[in-house]
C-alpha cells in the first residue's frame, strides 16, 4: 500500500458553507482520516491477532485503535472485568503487515487507553438499548472511538458482510463528556444507500449519495472514511455526494475534495458536457459535409 497522501480541500475555500469555514473544512477532513487510520489497524490487528495468536481468542474481550505519533495502535484486551492487555499491533502510515511491531509483555492500560476503552464500551451497550440504532441484513456496526481536541467522540459505521458493496449511511455520532458519561447521540445520514462494485476491475466510477438538510453541506467524515477504506476494492476515481445546496467532489485517487456549489458544477460539468457533446456533433457533421462534396467532385 501506497503512503496516504494528507487530505486537502482545493477548489472554492474562497466560499463559506453556510457558516462552515475553511478550517470546518479542514477539521472534517483530518477526522476522516483519523477514523481511516482507526479503522484500517483494526483490521489489520484483527486478521494478524488471528493468525500469530490463535491461542488466546477465549481470553480477549474485544480491541480499540487510535493514533498517537506516526503509529496507529490496535490492542487486544482479556475479557476479565478489569481487563489487561494481552497484544498490541502498532502500524506505520503504509499499514503494510510485514512492518508491524508487536508487543505482548504490556499488561495495563494508560489512563488514555482506558478511556478509549470506556467511551466504546459505553457506546456498544448504549445501542443495545436505543431504538435509534438500526442494523440490516449483511451488515454489521462498527464502533470508532476518538479522543482528540479535548473532545471524547464514538462514531459507528455500518460495515458490509458481503464483497461487491459500499454502504453509505446509517451511521452515528455519540459524544461523551470528561467523564466517559454520553452527552449526546445523533444519527448523521438519514438513510442507508449500498453501492455496488465489481472487485478486480480497474477504474470504476464510485457513483453518488445525497446528503439532507440535516445531514449538512459538507461531506462528513464518515463518508471519508468510507471512501478511504472502500474505494481501492473497486479501483474506484471519484465520489460525489450531493448537497442541498453543494456538490463534494472526492478523488478516491489523490485523497482530495473539492467542494462546489451547484451553480458552478452544473457550468462546469453539466454544461460543460453538454457543449463538448454539441461541439462534437458539429464536428462530425462538418466532416460528413466535406465528404459528401469530395464524392460529388469524383462522380
Amino acid at each position: 500500500m501506497k503512503k496516504i497522501i494528507l487530505l486537502l480541500i482545493v477548489g472554492s475555500l474562497h466560499s463559506f458553507l453556510f457558516g462552515q469555514s475553511p478550517e470546518d473544512q479542514q477539521a472534517v477532513l483530518l477526522e476522516g482520516y483519523a477514523l481511516f487510520k482507526s479503522e484500517m489497524a483494526s483490521w489489520k490487528g484483527t486478521d494478524l491477532f488471528r493468525e500469530k495468536f490463535p491461542h488466546l481468542q477465549e481470553q480477549a474481550g474485544g480491541y480499540f485503535s487510535y493514533t498517537k505519533g506516526n503509529l496507529t495502535n490496535c490492542i487486544f484486551f482479556s475479557n476479565e472485568k478489569e481487563p489487561d492487555i494481552l497484544v498490541q499491533f502498532s502500524f506505520e502510515q503504509t499499514f503494510n503487515p510485514e512492518e508491524v511491531s508487536i508487543l505482548t509483555d504490556r499488561k495495563r492500560m494508560t489512563d488514555y487507553e482506558y478511556d478509549i476503552f470506556q467511551i466504546r464500551k459505553t457506546a456498544i451497550e448504549y445501542t443495545l438499548n436505543n431504538s435509534m440504532f438500526k442494523t440490516y441484513e449483511n451488515t454489521t456496526l462498527n464502533f470508532i472511538p476518538l479522543i482528540e481536541g479535548g473532545e471524547k467522540k464514538v462514531f459507528i459505521l455500518t460495515g458490509p458482510q458481503q464483497t461487491g458493496i459500499v454502504i453509505f449511511g446509517n451511521d452515528y455520532l455519540i459524544n461523551f463528556n470528561d467523564n466517559n458519561e454520553i452527552t449526546a447521540a445523533r444519527q448523521l445520514h438519514q438513510d442507508i444507500i449500498g453501492i455496488p462494485f465489481e472487485p478486480g476491475k480497474p477504474d470504476q466510477l464510485g457513483g453518488v449519495h445525497t446528503h439532507s438538510k440535516e445531514t449538512g453541506e459538507l461531506i462528513t467524515s464518515t463518508d471519508i472514511c468510507t471512501l478511504m477504506l472502500y474505494s481501492r476494492y473497486g479501483d474506484w476515481s471519484s465520489h460525489i455526494v450531493m448537497a442541498p445546496n453543494y456538490v463534494n467532489l472526492w478523488s478516491c485517487k489523490t485523497n482530495q475534495l473539492e467542494v462546489l456549489t451547484k451553480k458552478e458544477f452544473d457550468k462546469i460539468y453539466v454544461n460543460g458536457a453538454t457543449e463538448a457533446v454539441e461541439e462534437q456533433t458539429k464536428s462530425k457533421k462538418k466532416k460528413s459535409k466535406k465528404t459528401n462534396k469530395k464524392n460529388k467532385r469524383k462522380d
